[in-house]
């Protein structure tokens, strides 16, 4: 039992499942039709379980935290090895494929697969084996817990694990409810603390087949009863697949470096206890999501390309050093500096339209620089890598 390398396989599905529902809502789109505003609808649902799989993240990296000790504190979420590549791996037993892809029905159905509920098997001896073979002796890509039938199964046995667990700990390092999610956020101190904090992922997510608030649920009614239109994004794009258009080159660039911006600013927060510092982290934590990450990704999803129009990779953005502990406040200034370099190319060569709509996201990213001062002692804390 290695409760820790669990954990990080906790993390690694929360955070895979992330920009699948992000790129779906960039996709739908929003007029004055029937079915345009059937996608603000579908728009605002997928919103809603985005959110919660933040929260998720947020509950399995304070479970983690809560286990660190020797003064390493947190899991690295900056890290090239930790992010999914997208139309290559595949998640669970059954290989699920994790593309990103506008969000047609075929895709819900893809998102039913991910939540769908855990039904423990007979105890009878004669249930389905599944071989221990998976991410957890083997590469670290191609495929996410092979080991588990469902994300609830995954769960389940994780939470076996948390009964066997004594050490726990700092508590003024983890996510509170003042901070993130209110009531929902869990910090870590006992087992029974733990517990919650992972019954709270399971119940939102495939909510035991019967919370009609539960993510498979929800999806499940947007299948059935809602159509909407979507714009044409390509199916798991890459950085590289834009290289010969300038314009959206720079703005998959720029949304690479802010999706790398907000995973090292929550990975940062569990390092500090000071109340000042954290309060200016999430502070930027709610404004790279709200005001530049999200806009970017909509933004994006309208611009023509190819035939069609673009869509956010999602992919790594390295810096210098970036993925060293002893590091990793330069690498967050450089990641901040390259966001703002990415959205001014970006300008420089937009239609004066495409500028008017970049210019307010430019703005916000001078109000996200990065708050902890150069030279500012850091805790150091092992990377979910560590643990595979």
């Amino acid at each position: 039992m290695d409760i820790k390398k669990d954990l990080a396989m906790a993390l690694k599905i929360e955070l895979a499942t992330i920009p699948l529902y992000l790129y779906a809502m960039h996709s739908i789109r929003i007029d004055d039709t029937e079915e345009g505003k059937n996608g603000a609808a579908t728009r605002a649902r997928i919103a809603v379980i985005v959110q919660q799989e933040m929260l998720h993240l947020a509950l399995a990296g304070n479970v983690f935290t809560s286990l660190d000790s020797d003064g390493h504190l947190g899991p690295k979420l900056y890290s090239e090895e930790y992010l999914v590549h997208y139309g290559r791996d595949d998640i669970l037993f059954f290989e699920i494929p994790l593309k990103l892809e506008p969000c047609h029905k075929k895709s819900l159905e893809l998102f039913m697969k991910l939540e769908s509920p855990y039904i423990e098997p007979p105890d009878d001896g004669e249930a389905e084996h599944i071989p221990k073979a998976s991410l957890w002796d083997n590469e670290l890509h191609d495929g996410i817990a092979r080991d588990s039938r469902s994300i609830g199964e995954f769960y389940a046995k994780l939470k076996s694990d948390v009964t066997r667990t004594t050490h726990w700990g700092n508590r003024d390092y983890q996510f509170s409810p003042a901070e993130f999610f209110g009531s929902n956020m869990v910090q870590v101190t006992d087992m029974e603390s733990a517990l919650k904090a992972l019954d709270i992922i399971t119940e939102q997510g495939e909510g035991y087949g019967s919370d009609e608030k539960a993510h498979y649920q929800m999806f499940i009614e947007l299948w059935n009863h809602v159509d909407w239109k979507c714009w044409p994004v390509p199916s798991s794009p890459t950085t590289e697949d834009y290289r010969n258009s300038p314009f959206v080159y720079q703005l998959a660039l720029a949304h690479n470096a802010t999706f790398c911006y907000l995973l090292i600013t929550i990975q940062r927060t569990w390092t500090v206890s000071g109340t000042s510092d954290r309060h200016a982290l999430n502070r930027n934590n709610h404004a790279i999501m709200l005001n530049v990450l999200g806009p970017l990704g909509d933004f994006m999803a309208k611009q023509p390309f190819n035939g069609g129009t673009a869509g956010p990779p999602f992919e790594f953005y390295t810096v210098p050093g970036g993925q060293k502990l002893d590091q990793v406040d330069q690498a967050a200034r450089a990641l901040h500096k390259a966001i703002g370099a990415h959205l001014d190319k970006a300008i420089a060569v937009a239609n004066p339209f495409q500028s008017a709509e970049l210019k307010p996201m430019r703005l916000s990213v001078d109000r996200i620089e990065w708050p902890i001062k150069q030279g500012q002692v850091h805790r150091g804390h092992t990377t979910c890598m560590d643990h595979f």
